[in-house]
């Protein structure tokens, strides 16, 4: 996936194969990444290209999660809350939100957005053809040109967790503000020690 490619599309993200659990970003018909969780590593995997990325929570009230590429030591992106809301950040970079809203024209959908409360990207669900699928609608600002990836592959995995782990989405809906803010700052001195 290539970050200023995917800026103002529609990613379609949607359940691929035999395999429960295994779902993929396509554009125009054609797979960018595809996500599976791995028993063996109990994290959830994703294959964008040529680069394979880890992403692995721990927690049951509140999660905590990053993106790592399996040739990398540093996370490139930090997580924590619960499905419906949560922040992400970038090593020595920006803060993301995460969160999910129920509105009467649109339905229930989830979005990131930047500090300043701007969008990054909203997913609306569909359902049609037999499945349950969603739109993933990437902000065209450039900014956030070298944020996208991570931030995909993130809410992928936690995508792909929730239908692992479907009784997390109920126990995570406790974590407070202020605990999703300490688990940031402890995923922070963690990774830079």
């Amino acid at each position: 996936m290539l970050g200023s490619f995917l800026l103002g599309r529609e990613l379609g993200w949607h359940p691929i194969g035999e395999t429960p659990g295994t779902w993929s970003y396509s554009l125009d018909n054609e797979s960018l990444a595809e996500f599976w969780w791995s028993p063996e590593t109990r994290e959830v995997m994703a294959e964008a290209g040529t680069t394979v990325w880890r992403v692995p929570f721990r927690g049951v009230f509140l999660l905590s999660g990053a993106v790592i590429g399996t040739d990398a030591e540093v996370p490139r992106l930090f997580f924590a809350g619960g499905f419906r809301k949560g922040l992400a950040e970038i090593p020595d970079g920006p803060r993301f939100t995460f969160f999910s809203r129920l509105d009467r024209e649109f339905g229930p959908w989830a979005g990131i957005v930047d500090e300043q409360g701007n969008d990054v990207f909203r997913v609306q669900g569909r359902i049609g053809g037999g499945s349950i699928w969603s739109v993933v609608k990437v902000a065209p600002d450039r900014k956030y040109s070298i944020f996208i990836e991570p931030l995909l592959l993130l809410w992928g995995g936690l995508s792909v967790l929730r239908q692992k782990i479907p009784w997390l989405s109920v126990t995570t809906l406790a974590a407070s503000d202020a605990a999703v803010q300490r688990e940031i700052e402890r995923l922070q001195e963690c990774a830079s020690s």
